[in-house]
């Protein structure tokens, strides 16, 4: 489950909750082109998640790439969220 919100003071935050139960929030996100991105880094990985482009009510694509030590981008899930009502 993601919750995408707007914080004052603290810019584009992103609050995810896996399916083994791990949450997880990004609070540095960035909105460019109709596209939400956040980058966490942690062990001398780099993860990028990019939410968007929201060109379709019904469907938000959604892209998580990760980079080690500063290596090239690789895709590391990628899916999109449908909205059922």
């Amino acid at each position: 489950m993601s919750i995408l919100s707007f914080v004052p003071d603290h810019g584009y935050v992103y609050a995810g909750i896996g399916s083994r139960g791990r949450y997880e929030t990004h609070e540095k996100g960035t909105f460019r082109d109709g596209v939400l991105e956040y980058i966490d880094q942690a062990s001398g990985e780099t993860t990028r998640i990019r939410i968007g482009p929201f060109t379709d009510r019904k469907i938000i694509p959604f892209m998580v790439h990760t980079s080690k030590n500063g290596t090239d981008w690789e895709l590391a899930e990628s899916f999109n969220y449908t909205r059922i009502k």
